[in-house]
């Protein structure tokens, strides 16, 4: 009797892309590039607020790879964060996936864009 295993392979992480949601005076935006990101392979983006915030993802092109929407969470020191790494690599010959991304907190919204490039 022969057992089938599983092999499971981990990336490491190449890159943090970190984006800072600012509130202010009733105003929301994000630093750096106003959120715009473009994101290489295998790496992670990490939202942070002062404040309770969501995300929510609109693909609006590239090969078909959708994000779900995320609440944020609360960490050590009152802030509250988004980790996320990108959708797997798509084959050589796919387009690159590029979506806009919604950020919420309370009733102010905005939203920045996110290209995935490829391997």
């Amino acid at each position: 009797m022969s057992q089938e295993h599983a092999l499971i392979v981990i990336s490491p992480v190449l890159e943090v892309q970190t984006v800072v949601v600012h509130v202010d005076q009733g105003t929301l935006w994000c630093t750096p590039n106003g959120g715009a990101l473009r994101v290489p392979p295998r790496s992670l983006v990490r939202w942070q607020c002062d404040y309770p915030f969501s995300i929510s993802f609109r693909q609006l092109g590239g090969a078909h790879a959708p994000w779900p929407p995320l609440q944020s969470h609360p960490e050590a020191g009152g802030i509250e964060a988004i980790e996320v790494k990108p959708p797997p690599p798509l084959p050589k010959d796919a387009p690159e996936p590029f979506y806009e991304y919604s950020v919420r907190v309370g009733n102010l919204t905005l939203d920045p864009i996110i290209i995935v490039d490829k391997t």
